[in-house]
Formats: C-alpha cells, structure tokens, sequence
C-alpha cells in the first residue's frame, strides 16, 4: 500500500492468513473487506464452532480474529481449543467489554498468545495490529 494508507502490508511477498471470527455478521463483512483492502487473506466464519470445523479441516492461518461475544463457542474457549490444535497461532480477542476486570478475566481464561483489544475499531486499526503481530512472529518455515 503507499505510505499514506491506512493499513501494512504483511511480511512477505504472501499476504497474511487470518481467520475472523464474529457472530454479527456486518460487523465481519466490514472488517473482513478493510483487512483485505489492507493485503490481508480473510476467511470468515459466523462462529466458533464453524472456525473450529475450518481449522480440522487443515486450513492454515497466521493468525485468529475473534469476538468475544458469541453464542456457543465464545471467544475464550475458541482461543483455547485453536491453540491447542496450533499451539504457536497467535489470536486477537475484540470485546466491547470495559474495564480492568474484564481484561484480567479474560487473561486469566484464555493463558497463550493473544492480544485483548476493545471494540469499536476500524479494519485500519486492526490491520495495523494484525501486520505488528505477525511482523514480530518468526518468519513461518514452509517445505515443498
């Protein structure tokens, strides 16, 4: 993207693989367009029991988008079960909630590696965070 647009381009010549994961469906569609408009590959799912079902079915991502909000499966518990089939995926958890006492639950739950970030964000903002999150990650090792 030029200097001046909101949004990294991920590492790499390949874009970066999220998984993004909200019940409200305007809300995914929304930031799924701005993170691909940002370089990302999205793929979307209505909630945690459809991510889990993407991820057995050996879809690989470099990182999980996910609300915490959800009927069923919220987003703690599908941290955890994700990080326990791909233990180095990293996550970001959006919440609505507020307060330090949220944050500390939350942390406490879910243990491993994500990041707790609180809604309203733009898909610029999340991007940004995203591209930091998986810039930081050691480069992937593929074989082929």
């Amino acid at each position: 993207p030029a200097p001046d647009r909101p949004g990294r381009r991920p590492r790499g010549d390949q874009p970066g693989r999220i998984l993004l994961v909200d019940d409200e469906a305007v809300v995914r569609e929304v930031l799924a367009g701005q993170l691909e408009d940002a370089g990302f590959a999205v793929t979307q799912a209505a909630d945690g029991t459809a991510a889990l079902a993407v991820l057995e079915a050996g879809r690989c991502f470099d990182i999980l988008v996910t609300d915490l909000a959800m009927p069923g499966l919220d987003g703690v518990a599908l941290i955890r079960a994700a990080q326990r089939r791909k233990p180095a995926l990293p996550a970001i958890l959006l919440t609505g909630y507020a307060g330090d006492a949220a944050t500390l639950a939350v942390g406490n739950a879910v243990g491993g590696r994500f990041v707790l970030l609180r809604k309203p964000i733009t898909g610029a903002e999340l991007a940004d965070r995203v591209a930091s999150i998986l810039e930081a990650a050691e480069p992937a090792v593929t074989t082929g």
